[in-house]
């Protein structure tokens, strides 16, 4: 009768043959391994905002722990005893409201192969933030405090990233600067350091002192020698012991204080002041001597050199707490200072609805909530003159150009027609719109004009040109690989390019769609030139301001070669 052994899966014809088998390497080594399996447990992927110590002092209190090991994404633990294992294997296991991924008797090789880890893995391990990578964190009906819990442990940088991507820096630099200046040594700062970084991005405090959990750096750095750099004071007291916490507000209550706060904030005139975390007035920067204390440092510096003031004369000043004499946002633009006020405002309104249902659905609605945004009423303006072509006006005072050459004559009535019929082809067959035209003149209702003939164009001062279309004809737009007739007026050889542009993506299969939508107001002018006005309507901002680069170098150039074309060869265009 056949004995088997259930170690190893293996039958033998004999008591003889499994006993030899039993005492055998190989399977004295395996039974080694199924014990430890059933006595370990392996934890994948790790919460990222809690340090591996505070993690295995959570997992004693469940039995001794023989042996851990950590790996990039995971921790194997073993246990003395299988009763340890049972209970954390029974049971969700929570930490910091976390669940954790517990698997039982298993090796972080089962584990890193298997592709139903946890629904929340991919989260962890994801090279980039994107919504579409944690929006499922979002979709679990849980409070506000679990979500943003997952939400940080998605976005952390993880001690391999930064080991990776800071850590080779430095040592690279070391390498470098040794060559120079043998004792310089290279240090990670601000958040990395910190730990406060996230993916692609850093995070800075916001800090209200009204609000009792930290104190402002003056406070920090009162009790330690103060180490001088560059005449600033760089160091604080690490070790300061701080006052009890008596904020009462929870997290998502102190988001929406930040959102108000800066909602209304009055950056003309005020400047942010870390330091004390305060804010001063711009005048208070004008007369130094209105500064308090904290800022001595600052107010000798300004007297040695009127010249290193803090430049307040911008649309935002934050004062560097450190180096009190710059303005780290003095780069800060227009736009990106009104994105930052307006989506404050917004995120305030959110965080008030979102307190009637206890922040339940608040991070999912601020990530995925955006302001609409007002067209873009940008406008360019472009000039059409005749001092190329000659012509003469209804007064038959002559007027002659630079080019002396003996050509046909235009009269002011018609230049100011054919210069019109040229710039209507132009938008339809060059910049592929569809153009409707109104009369502008003062006094009077715009009417639509269906057919504008040269009689017409004598009474009207302002003619209106309302264009819209959907093909983007400057990019790719490839001119100096393209052979054309050279008796070709300028106005047909931009329309072939235009033609071979647009069949060229077809063929590429290339989508290049927008949305064009302008106005332009052609108006006559005295001496002969005319005046282009080109408004946006429903563009986009950046499509807009590309289209002004192209039609600004394109639509003077076509039009007055063109006419000078018609001139030479005494034929329409």
């Amino acid at each position: 009768m056949s004995k088997q052994c259930d170690v190893c899966s293996l039958y033998f014809q004999d008591e003889c043959t499994l006993q030899a088998h039993l005492a055998g390497k190989k399977h004295l080594k395996k039974l080694k391994q199924l014990q430890v399996m059933e006595t370990s447990i392996v934890v994948s992927p790790l919460p990222k905002f809690i340090s591996a110590c505070k993690l295995i002092n959570f997992f004693q209190q469940y039995g001794t722990i023989k042996q851990h090991q950590f790996g990039p994404q995971y921790l194997k633990i073993e246990f003395h005893d299988r009763h340890s294992v049972d209970v954390l294997s029974n049971k969700p296991i929570l930490i910091n409201n976390v669940k954790l991924n517990i698997k039982k008797g298993t090796s972080y090789n089962d584990v890193s192969n298997s592709k139903s880890v946890d629904q929340y893995e991919h989260v962890g391990n994801a090279d980039s933030i994107s919504y579409n990578n944690i929006e499922k964190i979002f979709n679990e009906n849980t409070t506000f405090d679990n979500q943003l819990q997952m939400f940080l442990n998605a976005v952390q940088l993880t001690d391999t990233e930064i080991e990776s991507k800071y850590e080779s820096v430095c040592t690279d630099l070391n390498k470098i600067f040794k060559v120079i200046f043998p004792n310089c040594k290279t240090y990670k700062f601000g958040s990395i350091q910190t730990g406060l970084g996230f993916k692609e991005c850093d995070l800075d405090i916001y800090m209200d002192p009204t609000v009792n959990i930290i104190p402002p750096m003056m406070i920090l750095r009162n009790s330690c020698p103060p180490l001088i750099i560059n005449g600033w004071q760089v160091n604080f007291d690490e070790n300061t012991v701080l006052p009890p916490i008596t904020n009462q507000n929870s997290i998502a209550q102190l988001l929406h204080g930040f959102f108000l706060f800066y909602a209304s904030f009055q950056f003309k005139s005020q400047v942010i002041c870390p330091i004390d975390g305060m804010t001063h007035t711009e005048l208070e920067f004008k007369e130094v001597y209105n500064l308090p204390s904290c800022m001595d440092t600052y107010k000798t510096y300004v007297k040695e050199d009127g010249s290193l003031k803090l430049n307040v004369n911008k649309l935002m000043c934050v004062q560097d707490p450190i180096e009190l004499n710059h303005n780290v946002t003095a780069c800060t633009q227009y736009s990106t200072l009104n994105s930052f006020v307006s989506y404050c405002a917004l995120d305030a309104g959110i965080c008030t609805m979102s307190s009637k249902d206890d922040y339940r659905n608040l991070m999912k609605t601020l990530l995925t909530s955006s302001i609409k945004k007002k067209p873009c009423k940008g406008k360019f303006i472009v000039t059409i003159s005749a001092k190329r072509c000659q012509y003469h006006n209804d007064s038959n005072n002559m007027e002659t150009s630079i080019d002396t050459v003996d050509k046909t004559k235009l009269t002011s009535s018609d230049w100011y027609f054919t210069v019109f019929t040229i710039l209507k082809s132009i938008f339809e067959n060059i910049f592929k719109v569809q153009t409707e035209v109104f009369t502008a003149n003062i006094g009077a209702g715009q009417q639509k004009i269906e057919i504008l003939s040269d009689v017409q164009m004598e009474k009207h001062q302002k003619i209106i040109f309302h264009c819209t279309g959907s093909h983007c004809v400057w990019r790719n737009r490839k001119v100096n690989s393209i052979v054309l007739d050279p008796s070709l007026s300028c106005l047909r050889k931009e329309i072939f390019i235009t033609k071979l542009t647009i069949e060229s993506r077809d063929k590429k299969d290339i989508t290049n769609r927008i949305n064009l939508d302008f106005l332009c107001t052609f108006e006559k002018r005295h001496p002969l030139k005319v005046i282009l006005t080109v408004t946006n309507q429903h563009s986009n901002y950046h499509i807009f301001k590309e289209f002004e680069g192209f039609a600004k170098c394109k639509l003077v150039g076509i039009i007055e070669q063109t006419l000078i074309h018609m001139q030479q060869f005494n034929k329409c265009y």
